[in-house]
């Protein structure tokens, strides 16, 4: 047991930190070195609380690590359909280190892979918003690769990228990601505000309210409208959030890129 928990600490521990240490070291490198990333990382890292991932084995597998598989599957689906069909394989080592190169895009964004990307993970976690779509959930890695191979293809083809200003890459591809989080965050605040049983005296949990009831059982069923009332809430809240963060990111992105253009122009 003691050669278990020493490997545990000295290799899967210090090897897991180097890829997101890195990563936030290459996300902020003004401000983040790589040791402040490994600090950033073990700090992330107990605040997920991943004991509690482990203290339930079924809700380990078939929850954290199903829904972890359709991100990392869309983020595949987009890796593989460009290095290996789009690209041929081909890859100009140069290129990815020069902040000219075509790989850069415009500011670092290419917004075909992030809305493939984005639409990969959707498909796979719509199943657990929506019951009707849960065996979409239940092959989550499949579906996000599925969905974000094609569509990052059919995006690159349709709309290939070019060694000048893109307008895209520096307008579209943010303001979704600022929707994403208007998104959840309404939802989030929705969830906050949805109405007290006065039976309870509190209330429905978050599980009650995202399956709208449906496992409840018994005398508890007398609760599924509140449920689904609850769900509206949530919901609502995410369509005005996603609204209104893509209303005043467009605004706020408008002024950025009218400053971008102006600059590339000058050069």
């Amino acid at each position: 047991m003691f050669t278990i928990v020493v490997a545990t600490l000295s290799v899967n521990i210090a090897a897991n930190v180097v890829s997101p240490a890195n990563d936030f070291a290459n996300a902020f490198p003004k401000w983040i070195s790589f040791r402040t990333g490994g600090l950033i990382t073990g700090i992330v890292g107990i605040l997920m609380q991943p004991w509690k991932l482990l203290a339930d084995p079924s809700g380990y597998i078939f929850s954290w690590l199903l829904g972890y598989s359709g991100g990392l599957g869309s983020i595949a689906g987009v890796l593989i359909a460009d290095y290996w069909i789009l690209r041929n394989r081909n890859l100009n080592l140069g290129d990815l280190y020069r902040r000219r190169g075509i790989y850069r895009y415009a500011s670092g964004w290419n917004w075909r892979a992030v809305v493939a990307t984005i639409l990969g993970c959707f498909f796979a976690w719509i199943g657990l918003i929506i019951p009707t779509f849960r065996f979409l959930y239940d092959y989550a890695w499949f579906v996000g690769f599925g969905v974000s191979f094609f569509l990052h293809w059919i995006l690159m083809k349709a709309a290939p990228p070019e060694k000048t200003f893109d307008v895209y890459s520096i307008f579209f591809a943010p303001l979704i990601a600022i929707g994403v989080v208007g998104f959840f965050l309404g939802g989030l605040i929705g969830f906050s505000l949805r109405p007290i049983s006065p039976v309870l005296g509190t209330q429905i949990p978050f599980e009650s309210v995202l399956n709208r009831g449906i496992e409840l059982q018994g005398w508890t069923q007398e609760f599924m409208p509140l449920a689904q009332t609850s769900f509206n809430y949530m919901l609502a809240g995410a369509i005005i959030g996603l609204v209104f963060a893509t209303v005043l990111g467009y605004f706020v992105l408008k002024l950025v890129h009218e400053s971008k253009r102006r600059k590339f122009q000058g050069k």
